[in-house]
């Protein structure tokens, strides 16, 4: 075999042997971070978050499995109420910033499979809206697209009233401009479309 192909066989070898050790550390890393997602939320939040799997996905995405937000339990007998849950949520982000500036800027977010409880997302985000704000100013500022896609959402007014909405929904944000668009309906049928062109 000549030497330069040898050379070149060599460096492709090498380049696949870091990117399995990047992914290696990369994931263990992750693990620990689930656990301080989850330790996080039990001590800032009113709510505790779960999180089944986390792991990375070359080249540049973050995987999260069954990812679940619940009501405290008063308890250690009582079930915690949840009110948010995501079979998948996916973060794509920027890999050139991550290796060369060690900064991790998100690019889109997506999640599927996702079923919420009106009444009890609203008190959520009523309960937590500075520590939620805190939060997001720790990201850099960019233009991020966020999708949700197979969202079950529980509007019910009572106890007695079971009210199912089904919708997709997709935002941009570029600058300080929000694009919103997406298709609502309620799970028996009767789909509509929703379109908004801008948000300031």
């Amino acid at each position: 075999m000549p030497k330069y192909l040898t050379k070149i066989l060599f460096a492709v070898f090498a380049v696949l042997a870091l990117f399995v050790i990047l992914a290696v550390t990369f994931n263990n890393f992750l693990y620990f971070t689930k656990n301080q997602i989850e330790e996080e939320a039990r001590r800032n939040l009113s709510y505790q978050i779960s999180i089944g799997k986390i792991f990375y996905a070359f080249p540049s995405r973050i995987i999260l499995k069954n990812v679940i937000l619940a009501q405290k339990p008063a308890s250690p007998a009582q079930q915690p109420n949840q009110i948010f849950r995501s079979s998948q949520l996916s973060i794509q982000f920027y890999l050139w910033e991550a290796l060369a500036r060690l900064h991790f800027v998100i690019r889109s977010i997506e999640l599927d499979g996702v079923g919420v409880k009106y009444r009890e997302g609203i008190s959520f985000l009523q309960n937590n809206t500075k520590e939620i704000l805190r939060i997001i100013s720790q990201f850099p500022p960019n233009d991020i697209q966020f999708q949700m896609k197979n969202v079950l959402m529980d509007v019910r007014l009572n106890e007695k009233t079971t009210d199912v909405v089904a919708m997709d929904l997709n935002l941009n944000l570029k600058g300080k401009n929000l694009r919103i668009n997406g298709a609502i309906s309620k799970k028996d049928g009767g789909r509509r479309q929703n379109n908004i062109k801008q948000l300031r």
